[in-house]
């Protein structure tokens, strides 16, 4: 993969506003720019994604494979809550910190590392 190699993601904003199959804007992202090096990942480490956002695109959990998150949060708030977590660190269960990145399928990485389990709460710290 060459060193300059860029993730073209599109506005999410403008994305649900205009539709899929609009030209929206597009901004690059260093593909990997935050992952440890030696790794592949589209942009960052850890990614994360709420039932939340499932719920405000009307998706069904059986969709969930096809963002390939590495965590799912159950929540019950509404809308898009991972682009609030941004700039934050989220804890989750008693060990593992995150610190939020991105948004709209929230990219983070490792701050703390330890064990997380199913049930674990998380924290926007």
């Amino acid at each position: 993969m060459p060193a300059d190699a860029l993730l073209d993601r599109a506005d999410p904003d403008a994305v649900l506003a205009e539709g899929v199959d609009a030209d929206v804007p597009v901004t690059g992202n260093p593909l990997g720019g935050v992952a440890p090096p030696g790794s592949l990942v589209d942009f960052a480490p850890v990614h994360l994604l709420t039932t939340a956002s499932l719920d405000a695109l009307d998706l069904p959990r059986e969709a969930v494979p096809c963002y390939r998150p590495n965590l799912v949060v159950a929540t019950d708030a509404r809308g898009f809550v991972e682009n609030d977590w941004v700039g934050r660190e989220l804890r989750i269960g008693a060990e593992v910190v995150l610190r939020v990145l991105a948004p709209t399928g929230a990219y983070a990485v490792v701050v703390r590392g330890g064990r997380v389990a199913v049930g674990d709460r998380v924290e926007p710290t």
